[in-house]
């Protein structure tokens, strides 16, 4: 065992290898003088040590044992939880066992014992990290999602923007505060929590004037859904349509479908969910939507229209190795008596999309009189007035040239220059 004197020169001489950044032999001092019930900061500085060297698991074992017994020790808990930061969080990995998940909750929660929220610790980024985790890898993650964000103070966490630069131009990205109040709004509506959901939905919305990844469009989206799931259907197809004139996505229009649904409007939820199928999406992301087009047909008697669905949802699900829900098979079997043609491809569908649309929406014709420079928009001459249209409104995408004859109808639309809502032509087709 060290003497009294040797240990008071060894001590001394360790703290000024560590003040020279001499890690290695610094290590070979403290661990002289280190032991269970040495100093407290003897026991850091030979933590600080190990993490020099990289030696984290040393570190983090020395640092738990003095966090055991010194828990007021702020310096040594903070440090405590950057090390675990650089263990477990700082690189996402691709993969992730069960047991993996359910340690790195653990160990997340933890830290939440003996740190606090503010910038001398890894509290916000190892919560952010493993909030991250569980949305890419978790199963069933909102309650867990939930947990972790309850245990943070949303007026602490920044508003300010990330920026990064991309083909040599600034880019943003959403603050902490901002996507708490996605993920939290997310986790809420997912658990059903829908007058929760609404209240944080509005406290985001009145927090923010500028909005990053199409979250203003998502949070109208979801208070929306809640708003409809508490009886005010009005109201949330209103602001569905609001999101759609922002951010025409699929998924939203799919809502405003079901929402006509609960209102027994089938002729409107039927509009809605073409709408939404005839985006350019990929089927696989729609699957569950053409097999609810499916069931509504057959509801309004269209049993060969329904097939056609029917058969499309099943055929993706095949090609995709998912199994057929049993609902789904059972209706098939019940309809294939009908000997109807099994073999359905999506552009045999887009006609019967189109159709509807322009059906519900009126059609109209008219020749293209101007293409604006670039190709990417241009205006529509039709019964003496000129719409405004952009190529991507075009049903297939071929290339369009001025005097084409044309099908299109009016939609709603967003003027970005003049900051004001609009109109302008939608789902064109060429006439040959």
């Amino acid at each position: 065992m060290i003497n009294p004197n040797e240990f008071s020169t060894t001590r001394s001489e360790a703290k000024e290898l560590k003040s020279q950044k001499n890690w290695q032999d610094a290590v070979i001092l403290y661990e002289k003088i280190y032991s269970s019930d040495c100093d407290r900061w003897i026991a850091w500085e030979y933590a600080d040590c190990l993490k020099k060297l990289s030696r984290l698991d040393e570190s983090i074992e020395v640092s738990k044992a003095l966090l055991q017994r010194e828990r007021s020790l702020l310096h040594n808990n903070n440090f405590l939880s950057w090390l675990l930061y650089e263990k477990y969080f700082k690189k996402i990995k691709e993969k992730y066992t069960y047991q993996d998940l359910n340690q790195l909750y653990n160990i997340t929660l933890s830290v939440s014992t003996f740190t606090s929220q503010d910038n001398k610790s890894a509290y916000e980024k190892i919560i952010f990290q493993m909030l991250k985790i569980i949305k890419n890898h978790g199963n069933n993650p909102t309650e867990k999602m939930l947990s972790l964000l309850e245990k943070l103070d949303v007026d602490k966490l920044s508003e300010e923007a990330g920026k990064y630069e991309r083909n040599g131009r600034e880019q943003e990205y959403q603050s902490k505060k901002e996507m708490y109040y996605s993920l939290k709004t997310k986790a809420l509506f997912d658990c059903e929590k829908y007058e929760d959901c609404i209240v944080c939905c509005d406290e985001a919305l009145s927090r923010f004037t500028q909005f990053h990844h199409d979250n203003k469009t998502w949070l109208i989206a979801r208070k929306a859904v809640c708003l409809a799931e508490t009886g005010d259907t009005d109201t949330a197809i209103s602001d569905l349509k609001e999101a759609v004139v922002h951010r025409n996505h699929w998924s939203l229009f799919e809502k405003i479908a079901k929402i006509y649904l609960i209102k027994n409007d089938n002729n409107m939820a039927l509009l809605y969910y073409c709408r939404a199928a005839i985006t350019s999406d990929s089927p696989k992301m729609k699957v569950s939507l053409y097999f609810d087009m499916a069931k509504l047909l057959l509801s309004m008697d269209d049993t060969k229209s329904a097939w056609k669905h029917l058969c499309f949802a099943k055929s993706v699900r095949e090609k995709e190795g998912w199994n057929i829900p049993n609902e789904m098979e059972r209706l098939y079997n019940e309809i294939s008596s009908h000997n109807y043609d099994s073999d359905i491809k999506s552009h045999q569908l887009k006609d019967f999309w189109l159709n509807t649309i322009y059906k519900s929406l009126g059609q109209r014709i008219g020749i293209v009189s101007k293409m604006n420079g670039g190709g990417k928009s241009g205006f529509i001459e039709s019964e003496k007035r000129s719409y405004f249209f952009k190529t991507s409104a075009i049903m297939g995408k071929p290339y369009i040239n001025a005097k084409d004859r044309v099908s299109f109808c009016i939609v709603d639309s967003y003027d970005a220059k003049k900051k004001q809502k609009s109109t302008e032509c939608g789902y064109i087709k060429i006439e040959k």
